[in-house]
């Protein structure tokens, strides 16, 4: 993908740097206050509601967002021009006790609903633990109709490995933002040119 415009960066003593957190803390909240924890992609122009074209045709798409640097590795590369810092008004979701039990709930509701559910993990935050990831391996082996893709800056610990373990499953598809050679790798280009250099896939958007 190529960047979606210059990030504000923040210094390396701004207290959203310091204590790994959003800049907009009014735009986080419990899941538990919230009416629905997934939005519908028609929400977010790269990603649309519904996918179009190949074996998912028809599936509804919905994303997920959590907390920016709050559950994000310090090691991403992005943690002080992330792309959050421009993203005032989404609703960031706190990685708190309710979070998966909530996620389950709703999820269930949503597969009971449609045939197919292609979830965007994540539209800001990173797998922020063991257990989470756990929890989408049991989700996927649960629910035959849910597919899950997304982004993700863990490398090299064991949050990392267990998401290359989850990637094994046939319906998961999470890339390692400059992550090394392979299949489940993402790369960010400045130009279209770069992408072909790389032999990558560029998202028409």
């Amino acid at each position: 993908h190529t960047p979606a415009g210059k990030p504000y960066e923040l210094t390396a003593d701004h207290i959203a740097v310091v204590d790994g957190r959003t800049l907009f803390l009014a735009r986080t909240s419990a899941g538990a206050v919230m009416e629905r924890l997934f939005k519908g992609g028609e929400n977010n122009r790269k990603i649309g509601g519904n996918v179009t074209k190949g074996a998912l045709r028809g599936a509804r798409v919905v994303t997920l967002t959590l907390e920016e640097r709050a559950t994000c590795p310090r090691s991403c590369a992005h943690w002080r021009d992330c792309y959050g810092n421009n993203m005032n008004w989404p609703t960031r979701i706190a990685a708190d006790d309710d979070l998966m039990p909530l996620l389950e709930a709703e999820l269930r509701k949503l597969c009971a609903r449609h045939r197919l559910v292609l979830v965007r993990l994540h539209v800001l935050g990173d797998f922020f633990s063991l257990d989470y990831v756990a929890f989408w391996k049991r989700m996927l082996d649960v629910l035959p109709g849910l597919h899950v893709y997304g982004y993700t800056a863990r490398n090299g610990c064991d949050i990392a490995w267990a998401i290359d373990a989850l990637n094994g499953h046939a319906r998961c598809w999470i890339r390692f933002s400059d992550g090394d050679d392979g299949q489940f790798r993402a790369v960010t280009v400045d130009t279209p040119e770069q992408a072909l250099e790389a032999g990558t896939i560029l998202c028409p958007v």
